[in-house]
């Protein structure tokens, strides 16, 4: 009688539900965190996203947030 077996299956699945939890908790930790959004409206559609497909809106959210930090440019000279 085994009392431990494991199964491949459930052990993929449960990995898998594991990423998606952390990734979409991550992307929605960075949303609140973020200075990169101008506007409120922006985002509440990026937390919809995130909430009603979760997967590939975090995978746009991160893309869309990558590509906001590259365009961000920084000076440090004053202009008198």
């Amino acid at each position: 009688m085994d009392i431990y077996t494991l199964d491949t299956g459930l052990f993929i699945f449960q990995t898998s539900a594991l990423i998606h939890i952390v990734l979409v908790g991550y992307c929605i930790y960075r949303l609140f965190k973020s200075d990169n959004i101008d506007s409120g409206l922006q985002r509440l559609y990026s937390f919809l996203l995130l909430i009603f497909i979760p997967i590939l809106g975090s995978v746009i959210y991160l893309n869309q947030e990558r590509r906001i930090r590259r365009r961000r440019k920084f000076s440090l000279d004053r202009k008198d």
